[in-house]
């Protein structure tokens, strides 16, 4: 269905770090790794391993802003058979595959440092792993339920572990800070924003939560209702949701759909503590600053749509508080555009309608983000 498409297609692929995220890596059905530079929707090279074709790839994550770096970019890639994959991109070498865990790997998220590598599987462990020498630094075990998602707070000291429910880690003890109850299923999008204080959540259902994150809280347990910051529905299932990687007086955050409709919220950060900790009512956010989506084609307008859009934007990535890149187009060839959402006298921009592409793989150009259809927010 369009749910599980958009998700699966959301696992295979990621940005390099913003705000510059001038890579792109994609992963294919059949194992083979893409890298795109963002910047003129370019294959810059593709990256197979000998035995890409009998494993299938289930998470990916991306340390390292471009090959100009001195830093090597890293990808690390998760498999059904409980492998993980090291890549490091500029050398275009396969670094090292750790034998991670006995069941599925779900999740593989990088420190800030890009030296430790976290891990979490349906073997229902959580493992961290030294990046340079592929040796396991600690092994955890998180109850009854497996972890499918595990985010690392932006100052090193945290980590969000979601499954059905969400649970928020202190790293240097391992100790439960705070239990939010989560969703009906097993959690596929999960992120925390840049002051650590606000995280968003899915189940990849039709709606995401917005909470809060209590990091004094001496009861892991206590008012964990008066965490939910506000409840989000949308037409069709979620499948990517992203806070902006800055610290701002506005929380600026979106979210993806399985349709290919990408909302984007710009809220005062002070509105969503205004009501204080003890309150358990949740918040009317205000309507979201932004629907941005690929233009449907004449026939499926006419014919009235039906069945998911293959040009839907597959990827996005906010690179600051007014502007969001987007991955957009066939899968096999992306094409990447920078959309601002916010107008120069600062208002916001209602909608944005981003062109069709070529079909044609070998396209040797690709629209530029200034070809879109805008329309401000009425005032």
């Amino acid at each position: 269905d369009a749910v599980t498409t958009a998700t699966r297609v959301h696992m295979a692929c990621s940005f390099s770090a913003p705000p510059r995220a001038e890579l792109f890596a994609s992963v294919s059905d059949d194992g083979r790794l893409s890298i795109y530079e963002t910047a003129t929707s370019t294959l810059a090279q593709t990256l197979t391993q000998p035995s890409h074709l009998a494993l299938k790839h289930t998470c990916i994550a991306f340390h390292g802003a471009a090959a100009s770096d001195v830093a090597p970019a890293l990808l690390a890639l998760g498999t059904d058979t409980g492998s993980i994959l090291l890549w490091d991109v500029q050398r275009a070498t396969l670094l090292r595959t750790i034998n991670a865990h006995a069941a599925k790997v779900s999740d593989v998220a990088f420190d800030v440092t890009g030296e430790l590598l976290y891990s979490c599987s349906e073997d229902k462990h959580v493992c961290v792993w030294e990046v340079r020498s592929g040796a396991q630094r600690a092994q955890h075990k998180k109850g009854k339920v497996a972890i499918s998602r595990i985010m690392l707070s932006p100052d090193g000291k945290h980590a969000l572990l979601a499954s059905t429910s969400l649970k928020l880690m202190r790293l240097d003890k391992w100790k439960r800070v705070l239990q939010l109850p989560g969703h009906a299923e097993a959690t596929r999008c999960v992120s925390v924003s840049a002051d650590g204080l606000l995280a968003l959540s899915s189940d990849g259902s039709r709606h995401a939560s917005l909470w809060r994150l209590d990091l004094s809280n001496k009861d892991a347990d206590a008012d964990a209702s008066a965490a939910a910051v506000a409840t989000m529905p949308f037409e069709a299932g979620v499948a990517q949701l992203a806070f902006l990687h800055t610290q701002a007086s506005t929380c600026v955050f979106f979210v993806l759909t399985a349709d290919g409709k990408l909302s984007v919220w710009r809220t005062p950060t002070k509105a969503l503590f205004a009501s204080g900790k003890k309150t358990k009512k949740q918040l009317q956010l205000p309507p979201k600053c932004s629907l941005i989506q690929v233009a449907a084609e004449e026939s499926d307008t006419a014919a009235g749509g039906g069945g998911a859009d293959p040009q839907r934007i597959q990827q996005a990535i906010l690179v600051s508080e007014d502007e969001i890149l987007v991955a957009h187009g066939a899968q096999l060839r992306p094409t990447f555009s920078r959309c601002k959402f916010v107008a120069p006298d600062g208002e916001p921009i209602k909608q944005i309608v981003l062109p069709r592409v070529s079909q044609g793989l070998l396209a040797s150009e690709a629209p530029s983000a200034g070809g879109a259809k805008r329309k401000r927010a009425d005032k």
